[in-house]
């Protein structure tokens, strides 16, 4: 990992000693004030000290932080929400992940891992997640569960070895922008709606001002047009009122 940082500061054309600090944003529970990666289960990793061990390799202050929670900061820095203090984000790639934010500050949880609604029971399918379960969320709106449905996966079980095979084949996916009235079209807007069907529980429970869609999912609009249907459909049977998406 260390090389793989060398390499891109070389890339880069940067003066080394122009290099403050370095950030790591990995799919993981982290406990961002030491470095550690608590648990990663797709990396098979559990209490890595990496924060540490990567500023020891380089020389520089290393900062670790959840991808999620990485990128809601960055949104309400300068993004799509700046301003906005308390917001829910999901990260939807490969696999769902969440971070959430009160008042301006990452709430991360007892476990450091508060917000990652990629577990949260949503009913049963033929798919088992990661987590050996099938009800999870990940098995119904994650870009694997997407592939899996279409066929374009030779995997009902998630395995986290194939991590690489499983985001090439999302990526090749979303390429072809397919329209809802083709069967790709119409997995994207299904998963979708399965996600908001989530995000309703997420608003009803969290109660935030906004809700982002980011990561890969988010650059379908057969996938965002499923879930704001199903917050829409949601949202007039409701005396609650949904946040902004």
């Amino acid at each position: 990992t260390s090389e793989a940082v060398t390499s891109l500061i070389s890339e880069a054309v940067i003066d080394r000693n122009r290099v403050l600090g370095i950030g790591i944003a990995i799919a993981a529970f982290v406990q961002s004030t030491t470095g550690t990666v608590v648990q990663a289960p797709y990396l098979g990793w559990q209490e890595v000290e990496l924060g540490n061990e990567m500023s020891r390799r380089t020389g520089h202050p290393v900062n670790v932080e959840n991808i999620a929670d990485a990128i809601n900061q960055a949104e309400q820095t300068t993004g799509t929400v700046r301003g906005i203090e308390d917001v829910f984000l999901i990260h939807c790639s490969v696999t769902c992940g969440g971070s959430l934010s009160h008042q301006g500050k990452l709430i991360r949880g007892a476990n450091f891992s508060a917000g990652h609604i990629g577990h949260l029971p949503m009913g049963k399918s033929s798919l088992v997640c990661s987590c050996g379960a099938m009800d999870c969320l990940n098995v119904h709106a994650s870009g694997w569960s997407v592939l899996a449905s279409l066929g374009r996966i030779d995997s009902q079980s998630y395995k986290t070895k194939d991590n690489e095979l499983y985001a090439g084949a999302m990526i090749e996916l979303l390429a072809e922008n397919p329209d809802r009235d083709t069967p790709e079209g119409e997995a994207l807007f299904q998963a979708g709606w399965c996600l908001g069907r989530a995000l309703r529980i997420v608003s009803l429970i969290m109660d935030p001002q906004a809700i982002v869609l980011a990561g890969k999912l988010a650059e379908s609009s057969a996938y965002v047009g499923g879930c704001t249907a199903a917050l829409s459909e949601l949202s007039a049977e409701q005396p609650h009122k949904m946040p902004a998406l």
